[in-house]
């Protein structure tokens, strides 16, 4: 065959490198819960088989071993749901269901061969509107575009079928990978979308590649086609589809996204250019919106499929990508990190991506948070086809995940030999082929992956014990009822091997009850595409679609089919067609196929859509004067030190508030990163007016870190302290001693230089004031943070006792615990024990939560934590509050979360192994943390050798480095000397105070746990209502942004126990990590103020609840 040609054979090899190598409730029954279904058995006797050759391969055509995909639905009405496949190198194949899992292949007489072309996606549609589902073929590869042209299989309703792709306009001669059938404009017909896929020359990352953005190709742009009646227009260019030659779609999938009555798309992308998501604009076009609603995406994107994962009425996307899940396989995947690729990547105008698989959880308001981490779906290696569905029929969508390639051009090992034989084959130093170096390539056999939906974002790895545990190479995948017992059987097309029909057994293993619902719709909608049925029971609401076009390559069934588990009865049912008409149903008996007819429905109404307003705050607009922007330098952590686990920077701005210029009015101090002053916003109760200061200005090249205001000299007006930190520092620079600013009463200040010799010099992070002694005066503890450079090691805390305007570090004599407590990052007093004396609580990373209790300002002494020796995190700040109304002071506490690669327990720690390893004078920190029971290094090979590069010698390969876990990691001799830390929780948590200092542990709700928490506060008026916000955008080009936190959020307390609240508008959107939020109350009004790394300072206003 002639194939598609390509500016260099290399660009599939080396993708990882020049694109940046960025990196059951079933009981003891016999039988699986999923019955592989022999072939003989069956009748399925297709194979999609591929052979390589030297003229078509996977270096002339990246997509080779991309698979088929599969068709499910009823061809011939009478009730039993068919199977269609697409080959690639072979004809595809017509299985008319017979009843009891047997399949007649009847492709011939069918006239559905489409043999001789590479066919990929494969879809079911009603095209002309008779009630017989159609058959639309998609078709890619060839050189010659006539070679690729789609094909449109018109039913003739007697088994035959007759092709007329030209007919109707829709045999587009693109790369085309799959389509979409769906009624974008209303006008009751479906319409057509085909995603297509440019060429290699196109893959690659270059200071060019985002000039392709505006370069224009038809042949891989993908299509958008109006159906006209009696033929399809294409309207791709005027409706806002992207047109570029960067788009490589591999999936997509429609949606209401943002539940306003009109189908959006979903376009999964390979390789740099960012997944799409079209909002339809209700007029015929799209707003392209992935940046709008999504914080980032996978990078070489896959799959795609839309469901309501949580119950919550609002569908939730994901995407898969190729991240393996055995540390082994990761350490063979990932080579060395190139920031400075990533951000041209970025500077080049493409979106955030990182190399897993993603589930994006739809929080309304037009926004997303990615939490495949966080619900344990996101390493399944080179995977395919996603498909969301109850297939246990309890009520909650579970994920079925295909994966598999037949040659793993990502493992380093093979990169680094590929290099190796290019170099000689250039030199003529081998006279070896292609060929021979493709056979060198190791495939990738593992088994698909059943996710099980536990519940509250929690799913269970099922696919051994559901009968998934065989290996293979799987691509596109659909679900139906092909036995008509009430649950979703599976077919799984296989490369180079004959697919899998798998029966489900659920039904008779565990009595779940079910609703299934055909839909009989419009005149020019008869399958009623589009439409969407919300079921009620007394304990659960479920959504779904019908749309059925998903995962890769492939259609699911047209019946929706609803898990009631136990339920005998669904309580209600809302079908709403496409056009807005609905209908409600009540009092719906279980186990039982229910025909729901758009003849019976009655008017339109859109009225009963939520309202995702939050009326308790507004954006102030012009509530500072001139407007303030916090700007963060420039400045990479990873580059300095690169075995850091974690970004140290971008950890402010701060926000320290007191009334300066006594009027009653509380005025604010904002921090600065290096090289930006520190501002006075001055408070006139209607708006924030700026006060320049000089003695300000004259210290912006320190970065403020943290800051308070207090009465340091006892003149009656609030002074003010600033830490100064950061790590862009040497270790002992000026730029890093603290500052103490005196008030002259009006709200002017100037630096108090005769203090400055007892101040701390030290990149810190915390500061708080109290009254110690209670001796009159204000006393200080200052949080040392870390050495620049010296990753882990600290630079120690300070207690400072105030002796008449002159500060004493007596931290040893008073609490000889914080004279270096670890890398503190935030602190708290309140008097936590009732004796009137402020109490100390201090937290840090890699540390404990550390209570200190003031024995009558003589000494501190640490108080007790339950559980004991379980507070070691990465904790960020810190609140007291009387949260749950009991008369004393518990402790919020923010952390790093749950949503990332990381897991953390007593059993399972992380650890972090340092000391300076190769004798040159730096600390060299080395990070583990487990996978699957093994304790694992947690970065590549290269980012290891790049600081430790005489380890060479000990892991010459990437094999001999991945099966290192830190049992085989060091030699005896190593360890001498090393120290050693850990974390055993990375939830945010509160802290309950039994009233005499002692505190239980608690975790906040799961919301909280979506990213790290930097801001944590109670509303001023009501302290059983928390709010928080957090990110953290610093971070490793392999672990991506850790931002699933959508700006500021609330939960409250309430009889006993922290909720999040169910209701819609529960959060404050606030693009990008937000480092401090606190309460300023103005007139009238209370203002809540929330500071955002390199972005401005917002206002929001608060009405109080007695006004």
């Amino acid at each position: 065959m002639t194939i598609s040609n390509s500016k260099s054979v290399w660009t599939a090899l080396l993708r990882p490198l020049f694109m940046i190598v960025l990196l059951s409730n079933c009981d003891e029954k016999s039988k699986n819960v999923f019955e592989a279904m022999s072939a003989n058995r069956t009748g399925v006797h297709f194979k999609n088989r591929v052979v390589a050759s030297d003229e078509f391969n996977v270096l002339n055509y990246g997509y080779i071993y991309n698979g088929g995909g599969v068709a499910i639905g009823d061809l011939n009405n009478d009730g039993l749901p068919d199977i269609y496949f697409s080959g690639n190198m072979v004809a595809n194949r017509l299985y008319l269901n017979k009843g009891d899992f047997r399949f007649e292949d009847i492709t011939q007489s069918a006239g559905l061969r489409a043999e001789g072309l590479w066919n990929t996606g494969v879809n079911l549609v009603d095209i002309n509107a008779d009630g017989w589902l159609d058959i639309y073929v998609c078709r890619s590869a060839a050189l010659n575009p006539e070679r690729r042209r789609n094909l449109l299989f018109i039913n003739n309703k007697d088994l035959t079928f007759i092709e007329s792709g030209a007919l109707y306009n829709l045999d587009d001669p693109g790369y085309s990978t799959h389509s979409a059938f769906f009624d974008y404009d209303k006008d009751g017909d479906l319409d057509a979308f085909l995603l297509n896929h440019s060429t290699q020359q196109y893959a690659g990352l270059n200071r060019f590649t985002g000039q392709y953005k505006t370069k224009i190709n038809s042949s891989s742009a993908d299509r958008l086609f109006r159906n006209d009646g009696s033929e399809f227009t294409d309207v791709s260019k005027q409706a806002g589809i992207k047109q570029n030659v960067l788009g490589f779609g591999l999936g997509v999938a429609v949606s209401d996204i943002n539940d306003d009555g009109w189908p959006d798309l979903y376009v999964s992308n390979d390789y740099n250019e960012e997944d799409y998501l079209y909002i339809n604009n209700k007029n015929g076009t799209f707003r392209e919106s992935i940046r709008d609603y999504i914080t980032h995406t996978s990078l070489f994107s896959m799959g795609c499929d839309i469901a309501d994962i949580n119950n919550d009425l609002k569908p939730d996307i994901v995407t898969l990508d190729m991240l393996p899940e055995s540390g082994y396989r990761q350490k063979m995947t990932l080579g060395p990190e190139n920031f400075d690729k990533y951000d041209l990547l970025i500077r080049s105008g493409f979106h955030h991506q990182t190399m897993r698989n993603m589930l994006q959880l739809n929080l309304g308001r037009g926004k997303f948070s990615e939490v495949g981490q966080l619900a344990g779906i996101s390493n399944t290696d080179w995977s395919w086809s996603p498909l969301i569905a109850d297939f246990d029929n309890d009520g909650l969508k579970d994920i079925f995940i295909t994966n598999g390639y037949l040659k793993n051009y990502l493992s380093m090992d093979f990169m680094n030999y590929a290099v190796d034989f290019k170099i000689k084959q250039n030199s003529g130093a081998t006279d070896q082929t292609v060929q021979n170096l493709i056979s060198e390539m190791p495939p990738i056999y593992e088994h698909n992956y059943f996710y099980q939906n536990q519940g509250g974002l929690k799913f269970e790895d099922k696919s051994q014990e559901w009968g998934f545990g065989d290996k293979s190479i799987s691509s596109g995948s659909a679900y139906a009822d092909l036995d008509k017992d009430g649950d979703l059987d599976l077919v799984v097309s296989n490369l180079n091997e004959k697919p899998r029909l798998y029966r489900n057994n659920s039904a008779e293993m565990n009595g779940h009850k079910y609703l299934k619902i055909i839909l009989q719709g419009s005149l020019l909608n008869p399958f009623g595409v589009g439409a969407s049925v919300t079921l009620f029971t007394a304990s659960s609401r479920q959504r779904q679609e019908l749309n059925p076009s998903r995962g890769f390559q492939s259609s699911s069934s047209f019946e929706l089919v609803f898990g009631l588990k136990k339920a005998e009865q669904a309580d209600s049912l809302i079908i709403t067609w496409p056009d807005g008409k609905y209908q409600k149903l009540k009092d719906i008996r279980s186990n039982q196929t229910l025909v729901l007819d758009y003849k019976a429905t009655g008017i339109t109404n859109d009225s009963n859509r939520p309202n995702e307003t939050f009326s308790g705050f507004e954006l102030v607009d012009g509530a500072v004067k001139p407007a303030y922007t916090h700007r963060e330098n420039s400045f990479q952590d990873f580059k300095r030190d690169k075995l850091l686990p974690q970004g140290l920077s971008r950890l402010g701005p701060k926000i320290a508030i007191g009334d300066v210029d006594g009027d009653n009015a509380e005025d604010m101090y904002i921090g600065g990163a290096k090289g930006q002053a520190g501002v006075l916003l001055i408070n006139n109760n209607k708006v924030f007016i700026r006060k320049d200061q000089a003695c300000f200005s004259q210290d912006k090249a320190s970065e403020d870190t943290d800051a308070v205001f207090f009465d340091f000299d006892r003149d009656g007006d609030l002074d003010l302290y600033v830490v100064s930190g950061g790590s862009d520092f040497a270790e002992q620079d000026i730029h890093l001693r603290d500052r103490i600013y005196l008030n002259d009463g009006k709200g002017g200040f100037s630096k108090d230089t005769l203090s400055m010799s007892r101040l701390p010099t030290c990149s810190g992070s915390t500061v708080s004031a109290a009254d110690i002694d209670l001796d009159g005066d204000t006393d200080l503890f200052v949080g040392g943070r870390l050495i620049p450079g010296k990753y882990p090691l600290s630079p120690g805390s300070f207690i400072l006792i105030n002796d008449n305007g002159v500060f004493q570090d007596k931290t040893d004599a008073v609490a000889h615990e914080l004279v270096n407590p670890g890398m503190v990052t935030c602190s708290s007093f309140a008097d936590l024990n009732g004796d009137q004396y402020p109490d100390l609580i201090v937290a840090g990373e890699w540390m404990n939560v550390l209570v200190l209790l003031n024995d009558q300002g003589h000494q501190f002494k640490l108080s007790e934590i339950r559980p004991a020796n379980q507070t070691s995190g990465w904790w960020n700040t810190l609140e007291t509050a009387d949260i749950d109304a009991d008369g004393d002071i518990d402790l919020l506490v923010g952390n790093f979360g749950k949503n990332s690669a990381f897991r953390a327990t007593r059993k399972e720690p992380i650890r972090l192994l340092y000391k300076d390893f190769d004798s040159n004078g730096s600390i060299d920190p080395l990070m583990f943390y487990y996978i699957n029971g093994e304790n694992e290094f947690a970065l590549s090979r290269d980012e290891l050798l790049g600081q430790l590069s005489h380890w060479k010698r000990k892991f010459p390969d990437y094999h001999s480095f991945a099966k290192s876990g830190e049992v085989d990691f060091f030699e005896e001799d190593e360890l001498k000397g090393v120290d050693t830390l850990s974390v055993n929780v990375l939830e945010s948590v509160w802290m309950e105070n039994d009233g005499k200092g002692n505190f239980t542990m608690n975790a906040l709700p799961l919301k909280a746990q979506f990213s790290p928490i930097y801001a944590i506060l109670t509303d001023w008026q009501d302290p059983s209502v928390l709010i928080y916000g957090g990110n953290q955008s610093m971070a490793r080009v392999s672990t991506g942004k850790f931002d699933a936190n959508p700006g500021i959020s609330f939960i409250s307390f309430d009889e006993g126990e922290v909720k999040q609240p169910t209701l819609n508008g529960t959060f404050l959107p606030v693009a990008g990590d937000i480092r401090d939020a606190v309460f300023i109350k103005s007139g009238k009004y209370v203002f809540l103020v929330v500071a955002v790394n390199n972005s401005d300072l917002l206002v929001y206003r608060k009405r109080p609840k007695n006004l």
